[in-house]
């Protein structure tokens, strides 16, 4: 055996016991050390340096940039004759590692041989290592901004509560407003590089020790400074990033709704912080508030709505849920022409009104179910009405937009649902409007117009609520085979009527008159709110100039007279 041959039998061996002992230390970079002792002796190896540089793009929000000393010998290395050699990083970055010389050495070439393999191997244990910790920190973040997600945001808090600096901050949830309308404009993709964009915007305007974590799709967290809360929140009105537009670059302009919860010393658990942002937001967005922060009258309607969730499937077995009918007049000679069924809650002998019980139902998804038990009632009460004699006229019964948009729902299926109740009760088509709102979104409005369409076809007529107060009127009016539409109040409720509104609620009903669709204006308190509607054309109202919403037993006596004494 020659020496050359001893020599690399040394070298292999030297190699296998520097990769077995930084397998020991796959998580990280620490054992390096021991790990290329023999090496570094027999090559007069005195440093090994590593400088990892990681661009921010769409895999990172942030810049890395970090150097780690792998090696350093006993004696004195060199800067000349130092053997360095630099690698592609997995994301858009590189990495570059280091190898110095002991003072007055200076390497063969086949000692840059084994020095170059040595450091290779070294790269492949930093890809590792490094791939492994970014695998684990994944379950802590946001795969599209690689910020921090809802439990990677928990950690941190829990991480500050521990060295009792949480106090220092102000927690902050923030929902970016319309940007299913940015990501339905822009698609996609493109909805995903804005919010990769708003993202870097706003960690660029933190401070180091603040944090930022995405929780998904639109939603935000932050600890921010106490002293910079109502900077950030102005930040927060309008922040500017761009976005690729028919092969342009255009500026878009994001605004948020924000919770903010004052954290004080007493808060140890994160739970806490994180479900008093949830209340704080969405008090925000409810109120169409730019912010909101967290009081304690917030946590007791928070309370009183988990209360009342918990109350709502008792209360609609026990039928604790009555039907109540506000009549639709007609002005010139106030007779009946219609009426809208309306949901009121009897609990232990209390009238509960709709606006605190409907929001929750419809942030729960339990509002389908209300909705199809009226159907169900006001069919009863056609059949109860049509034994005693009464002439009938048709009920307005009320289809939540969440029915037919909602998460998991589907317009045709629900549309069948409808048809199969007007069926079962043997009721004429004729007696029942399914009533419904406009909407702004484009996705629902696809499905509003297939529940329509559906509607139609099955010969129930469809009336459209609140009509002029979205963006989408006229083309609801073009291409929605509805047969009503219904005024929105916030039309007639001023005390004097201006020119405006005359040329929009004119412009209105006699578009509706000549595609052959009724009118009706609702919340009409005053006969020169009425006397208006007439001179421009409006025939039918509804509201409190005639009746409140009534019982069944006080509308059934309404309806048996047929009207009202009141004519204009």
């Amino acid at each position: 055996m020659t020496v050359d041959d001893i020599r690399e039998r040394i070298k292999k061996k030297d190699i296998e016991l520097y990769v077995q002992e930084l397998l020991q230390f796959e998580n990280s970079f620490d054992g390096f050390e021991k790990a290329i002792e023999p090496l570094a002796e027999r090559l007069k190896i005195g440093r090994v340096e590593g400088h990892l540089h990681i661009e921010a793009d769409i895999k990172s929000v942030q810049d890395e940039d970090r150097h780690d000393v792998f090696y350093a010998g006993d004696g004195l290395y060199s800067e000349k004759g130092k053997y360095q050699k630099t690698f592609p990083a997995v994301e858009n970055g590189y990495c570059e590692l280091t190898a110095f010389p002991y003072e007055n050495v200076e390497w063969s070439e086949k000692e840059k041989e084994d020095i170059a393999l040595l450091l290779e191997i070294l790269y492949l244990h930093v890809t590792r290592s490094r791939l492994i910790r970014k695998t684990r920190e994944y379950s802590y973040c946001n795969l599209i901004t690689m910020l921090p997600n809802s439990a990677g945001f928990v950690r941190i808090i829990q991480q500050r509560c521990q060295n009792q600096t949480i106090c220092q901050y102000n927690g902050f949830y923030f929902n970016l407003k319309s940007f299913g309308l940015l990501s339905y404009k822009y698609g996609g993709a493109e909805g995903d590089l804005i919010i990769k964009r708003y993202a870097v915007a706003v960690r660029k305007w933190l401070a180091e020790d603040e944090t930022l974590a995405h929780l998904g799709g639109d939603n935000f967290m932050a600890l921010v400074k106490k002293s910079r809360t109502a900077e950030f929140l102005h930040f927060l009105e309008k922040v500017e990033v761009t976005a690729k537009y028919m092969g342009r670059i255009v500026p878009v302009y994001i605004a948020a709704a924000a919770g903010v919860y004052e954290i004080t010393a007493k808060d140890r658990d994160p739970r806490n912080i994180m479900n008093g942002l949830s209340i704080a937001v969405s008090y925000a967005r409810q109120h169409k508030l730019p912010y909101a922060f967290l009081t304690d009258k917030m946590l007791e309607e928070t309370v009183d709505v988990q209360r009342m969730e918990q109350m709502l499937p008792e209360a609609l077995e026990k039928r604790e849920f009555q039907v109540y009918y506000q009549p639709k007049v007609d002005i010139r000679t106030g007779q009946i022409v219609g009426t809208e069924a309306l949901a009121r809650w009897i609990h232990n002998g209390e009238v509960i009104q709709p606006f605190r019980f409907i929001p929750t139902m419809e942030r729960n998804g339990f509002i389908i179910h209300l909705d199809l038990y009226i159907l169900k009632r006001v069919c009863e009460a056609i059949n109860e009405w049509i034994e005693k004699g009464y002439k009938l006229v048709p009920i307005s019964v009320n289809i939540s937009r969440n029915d037919i948009s909602g998460v998991g729902h589907d317009p045709r299926m629900l549309a069948e649902r409808i048809i199969r109740i007007i069926k079962e009760y043997d009721i004429d088509p004729k007696y029942i409007i399914i009533e419904v709102t406009e909407t702004t979104e484009a996705s629902e409005q696809k499905d509003l117009y297939d529940f329509i369409k559906n509607m139609s076809e099955a010969g129930i007529a469809t009336s459209i609520d609140d009509f002029g107060t979205g963006c989408s009127t006229l083309s609801v009016l073009r291409d929605f085979p509805v047969n009503e539409i219904k005024i929105d109040r916030s039309f007639i409720n001023h005390e004097a009527f201006s020119t405006q509104d005359q040329i929009i609620i004119k412009s209105i009903i006699q578009m509706a008159r000549q595609l052959n669709l009724n009118v009706i204006t609702e919340g009409v308190e005053t006969e020169e709110q009425a006397r208006f509607l007439l001179e421009l054309g409006c025939n039918h109202a509804q509201g409190y100039l005639y009746d409140k919403p009534l019982e069944q037993s006080a509308f059934e006596s309404r309806l048996s007279v047929g009207g009202y004494d009141r004519k204009i």
